[in-house]
């Protein structure tokens, strides 16, 4: 669950933003087995991640933006948890071409645990095809700043197609998943909802399902292109 308050919109003069997001994931129950296969007992285990981010425009193409994040990690009877932060920018280099760059997993850990750090840097070109199509393209690298870290190359486009997107990535060096494809449908329009689905493959646990319900609400909502819209 998230959510995202502009605390003023003006498409060409971007305001302060306030993000907040829950994410809870719960395996349920799962059977522990000895070295013959046999089952001994059974557990259970879960995640939970809280954030929270806010969007600082130093000028028009210019933005900067930070995030504080608490996670938490049961696997039956242990307990691990971490908190840390996210630092970025955006910088427009023209209308259709922005490019990005962000430290990520900066990390003040309990328990001995915590996410990587990594810093991160990629580009994004939106460019209208015709009045009714819109099509983003989007690529980053992920260098990771631990000792033993695997670097990442993350690509992705997607094709709007009112009130249809189509999206696909690749990530070159991935382990498990690294292709996935989804597609968006936007009704309505003040507020402005949209339905995301997203097929990713998750190795041996097979296809994982993502599915998400965006509202937009207020001005800006009914923009018709993802480069405009909050």
């Amino acid at each position: 669950v998230a959510a995202c308050l502009p605390l003023k919109y003006d498409p060409d003069t971007p305001g302060f933003a306030l993000g907040v997001s829950l994410a809870y994931l719960m395996y349920g129950t799962m059977y522990l087995t000895d070295l013959s296969s046999s089952s001994t007992t059974t557990f259970s285990a879960s995640d939970m991640a809280v954030t929270g981010a806010l969007s600082i425009p130093i000028s028009s193409g210019f933005l900067l933006g930070a995030a504080g994040k608490m996670a938490s990690q049961k696997i039956g009877d242990d307990y691990l948890s971490s908190f840390g932060f996210d630092f970025g920018l955006k910088i427009y280099l023209t209308e259709a071409l922005s490019l990005g760059a962000a430290f990520q997993n900066l990390m003040s850990l309990k328990d001995g645990s915590g996410a990587p750090t990594n810093l991160r840097g990629g580009l994004g070109l939106a460019v209208p095809v015709d009045d009714a199509v819109f099509a983003v393209a989007s690529a980053d690298v992920m260098f990771p700043l631990e000792k033993g870290g695997k670097m990442n190359v993350n690509i992705g486009v997607e094709a709007e197609y009112l009130p249809v997107h189509f999206r696909a990535g690749y990530v070159i060096g991935a382990d498990i998943g690294a292709f996935s494809a989804g597609a968006g449908f936007e009704f309505l329009e003040e507020p402005t909802l949209r339905i995301d689905y997203a097929l990713v493959p998750s190795g041996d646990a097979g296809l994982s399902h993502k599915a998400t319900l965006t509202a937009m609400f207020g001005e800006g909502s009914g923009k018709k292109s993802g480069k405009d819209s909050w």
